[in-house]
């Protein structure tokens, strides 16, 4: 008999009420999760990285440009209205800043797409993804010194992503990002902002 780890079932609760909004919006997402958790995969996104589903953060740079990519892996278009690209807190209660930058309404992702959010930090502020690939603009800095937490939030509220950007390990022209593409732990990769993730 296998059992379920409770954050596995609060993140299956999550993504029924976000498809029950959806719907009530018109849009289907698919439950991607629930095979998961017939097969006791493990879907967290903090310690091991793993993101079966494929949606959430997939890159981020601090060296030069500043920027984070999401990745819809799944196999359905997502509604990222109202998302939420958030810096981690540096007081001692830790967890998400309030605010950060916030997806505008309509903003979809098809499956296999991308998304990038630039920051501001010492490489400026042009997008630096291809053409056709979405791009905004957003106030937050990633420290390549200090390291930083970014998170990948929903707009109840709930993190659907959390990366710790690792202090000093990241070179330039490289950057943090999953191996294999989508799905696998963070390490250092080489930058592809809205293309698939290089070692």
């Amino acid at each position: 008999m296998s059992v379920t780890p409770l954050y596995l079932l609060g993140a299956l609760a999550m993504l029924a009420l976000l498809a029950r909004a959806a719907t009530a919006c018109g849009t289907t997402l698919a439950p991607p999760l629930a095979a998961d958790a017939a097969a006791g995969t493990d879907s967290s996104t903090v310690s091991d990285g793993g993101t079966p589903t494929g949606f959430g953060v997939n890159e981020v740079s601090g060296k030069g440009e500043e920027w984070v990519e999401i990745f819809n892996g799944g196999p359905t278009v997502v509604d990222v209205s109202g998302f939420r690209v958030v810096e981690g807190s540096k007081d001692d209660a830790g967890g998400p800043k309030s605010g950060g930058f916030a997806f505008p309404p309509n903003t979809t992702l098809p499956p296999g797409t991308y998304v990038v959010v630039m920051g501001v930090g010492e490489g400026g502020v042009p997008c630096v993804a291809p053409a056709g690939t979405p791009c905004f603009q957003a106030s937050f800095s990633i420290s390549n010194t200090s390291g930083e937490t970014m998170y990948f939030i929903a707009p109840d509220g709930g993190a659907i992503d959390k990366v710790e950007y690792p202090a000093n390990v990241v070179q330039s022209g490289r950057s943090w990002g999953r191996i294999p593409n989508g799905t696998g732990g963070f390490q250092v990769t080489t930058k592809t902002p809205g293309a698939p993730n290089k070692p």
